[in-house]
């Protein structure tokens, strides 16, 4: 009777354990501001080793501790900052000549800073940001997936870039290094380019269009307006917006500069995201059927969406719609898909952001998930993309060297848009 009392109690005890987190969640209150809305200012970040979907292997939400410490033993970020803090080996000497040492001209450890744990959320350590569908994955329906590899509505095919609209000086600049090229690639023998698959992923996780086989002295279409100038340019490379959809569609974590600043006023609400500078000031109504009404008109689509709030007990909700189809992130919504976002504060140190994507176009269900932000106490700097960005002049200017040369403008697996 004894022991049996004892399972008992044990069992009890198990699943008060289990309960207790959320129950913790949901007995903590916000502080208020002066007029009366949960207080959500300050410095937060979303850090982790916890992504948008699950890791290979994991078929679950919630993690063991041990799965949990498996999962950041093997982080490569985690593995790379342990191995770059261990003394050089002096008895290596210089690299050979014409072999340089692997990672040459990348970040070391030292300035990314993606985060170390598995996101916990009411207590429990999350293998993903998704929680629905169940597996964990992003249910993109292959007409989505048609559909973002447009990436403009105007696209006269599917995979294929949309030329910009050039300024005319800089246009002519492009037709006489066209020009030269095709005069110098008839004087040199060219080797054959293997033609790229279609759908080719990019290391940012965008698809990328194939690219048709021709000579080196015969440019591809996509390639040559790849490099045509700024405008052909992707936009994190362009420092319009953060790149991984830091500020959205949905909040994501990324390599660094994971940090947000939330400002509050009676009118307005200003996310402010450390990557790229961006700030999304959205408007407070009060309730969803007021805040519907004043979405801008369609045709004017917006960086990072068009988005409208409203306060539902201690929650922040936000609704986006018509987010500028240049942007192709994690996240794809298109011209008749919403985003739901929801900020709640669960601890003093805790805010709940979720989110539901609801795209028919795009997605063959709505989907959800939840994403831990810890507070923080570093300040956020301004990042001051354009003003350090030497890379875009070098790159246009290295594209018009290969004109020059007879060269093909070619895109590499490290090519942005």
């Amino acid at each position: 009777m004894n022991r049996i009392n004892l399972k008992l109690s044990a069992g009890i005890a198990a699943i008060a354990m289990t309960l207790a987190p959320a129950a913790m969640a949901q007995a903590y209150t916000a502080p208020s501001t002066a007029w009366g809305v949960p207080d959500l200012q300050g410095v937060w970040t979303n850090s982790s080793i916890t992504r948008m979907t699950r890791p290979a292997g994991i078929d679950h939400l919630v993690l063991t501790p041990a799965e949990a410490k498996k999962l950041e033993d093997g982080d490569f970020n985690n593995q790379r900052t342990a191995a770059e803090k261990a003394p050089t080996d002096q008895t290596l000497g210089a690299p050979e000549k014409g072999k340089p040492l692997d990672g040459i001209g990348n970040y070391n450890a030292v300035w990314v800073d993606p985060g170390s744990k598995v996101a916990v959320i009411n207590g429990e350590l999350r293998s993903s940001w998704i929680v629905e569908p169940a597996n964990g994955r992003i249910p993109m329906s292959p007409a989505g997936r048609k559909k973002m590899s447009t990436w403009r509505p105007d696209a006269k095919q599917a995979g294929a870039y949309v030329e910009p609209a050039l300024d005319p000086v800089l246009a002519a600049e492009i037709k006489r290094g066209q020009a030269a090229a095709a005069k110098a690639a008839k004087a040199v023998k060219r080797k054959p380019v293997k033609a790229e698959p279609a759908g080719k992923a990019f290391v940012d996780g965008v698809a990328r269009p194939g690219r048709p086989a021709g000579g080196e002295g015969q440019p591809s279409t996509a390639a040559a307006r790849s490099f045509e100038g700024p405008e052909s340019r992707g936009t994190g490379e362009r420092c319009l917006i953060g790149f991984g959809g830091t500020g959205g569609p949905v909040m994501n974590n990324v390599l660094y500069n994971n940090h947000y600043q939330i400002f509050q006023s009676p009118g307005h609400v200003v996310l402010e995201v450390e990557m790229d500078h961006d700030a999304r000031i959205i408007p407070i109504y009060k309730d969803m059927a007021e805040a519907e009404k004043h979405f801008g008109p369609a045709a004017v689509p917006k960086w990072l969406g068009d988005s409208v709030g409203w306060y539902e007990g201690r929650t922040l909700v936000i609704e986006t719609r018509n987010v500028n189809r240049q942007q192709t992130g994690p996240v794809f919504i298109s011209d008749t898909g919403k985003m739901t976002e929801r900020l709640t504060r669960t601890g003093k140190d805790d805010i709940v952001y979720e989110f539901r994507i609801e795209d028919p176009e795009v997605y063959t269900q709505p989907w959800r998930g939840e994403i831990a932000w810890k507070a923080s106490p570093d300040q956020v700097y301004e990042y001051a993309c354009h003003e350090g960005n030497y890379a875009m002049p070098g790159i246009l200017a290295g594209a018009r060297k290969q004109e020059r040369e007879g060269s093909a403008l070619q895109m590499t697996k490290d090519s942005e848009g």
